[in-house]
């Protein structure tokens, strides 16, 4: 297979249960760039016999972590795939030919594309399928904004839309769902103090069944059956506990100063 001029940017950590599917998936590319933050699986293994480039990194939020990896690259185009994405085929023959060689320079500084959630098993046809924030972007045209989880690529430039998609295997069991989701919303809890946001019980109040009522009945998640119901109810509730964690934090910052 002819390698495309990329770098794909992975980060792990105890990534084994998909990392050799998702590596795979990127054979295509000219580079892979994998920045562990001291994984004591077999992600490493899994990446070296992949061919990466690995990088040891200690964690200090998803921007950060990202932006190392990109920095390293050996190409102006970067695409930013997680440790449990997989591209799909017809999502890497449009990349390709998009980034062919002789062929005309891409119209767009960097692309966002769809993601389909592979859900207890179970791929979301409509609440889990939805357009994730910018993935494949010029590095020389653009960044990570800092953020330390639901981190965007902000570029100098206009923004395309791919038509294919990845499939996200983010959660095979509820433990290791809420294991993310606690993790998660705490950082996002961080970010909010971080960028002074004012806790409100009204947001905390209404949250929950705004997010429901869009995710289960106007994106459709009720079509998706029994994996549809808990994963609209599950991410309905992430707004409700991010801004209760900010609650705590606010809290805690206003003892500390009696």
């Amino acid at each position: 297979m002819a390698k495309t001029s990329i770098s794909a940017i992975v980060l792990t950590h105890e990534s084994e249960r998909t990392l050799d599917q998702v590596l795979t998936s990127l054979a295509w590319c000219d580079e892979i760039v994998v920045v562990d933050s001291h994984s004591q699986d077999r992600s490493l293994e899994i990446a070296r016999k992949h061919g990466a480039k690995i990088l040891n990194r200690a964690f200090d939020g998803y921007s950060p972590q990202k932006q190392f990896g990109i920095d390293q690259g050996k190409h102006d185009w970067a695409f930013i795939i997680d440790s449990d994405e997989v591209v799909t085929d017809e999502l890497r023959v449009e990349i390709q030919a998009l980034l062919a060689p002789g062929a005309p320079p891409p119209p767009h500084a960097g692309y966002q594309l769809y993601s389909q959630m592979v859900f207890l098993g179970q791929a979301m046809r409509f609440s889990g399928t939805y357009v994730v924030p910018l993935r494949l972007f010029d590095r020389r045209r653009g960044k990570l904004n800092g953020a330390l989880v639901h981190e965007v690529v902000e570029v100098q430039g206009s923004v395309g839309q791919l038509q294919n998609r990845i499939l996200h295997y983010s959660y095979l069991t509820l433990e290791d769902y809420f294991a993310k989701f606690n993790k998660y919303t705490s950082f996002a809890a961080l970010d909010l103090a971080k960028n002074r946001r004012k806790f409100s019980k009204l947001t905390v109040w209404t949250s929950f069944p705004v997010h429901f009522i869009k995710r289960y009945f106007l994106q459709l998640g009720i079509l998706d059956g029994y994996a549809g119901f808990l994963w609209c109810l599950f991410s309905a509730l992430y707004p409700t506990v991010k801004y209760a964690k900010l609650a705590e934090l606010q809290r805690a910052s206003a003892s500390s100063k009696l």
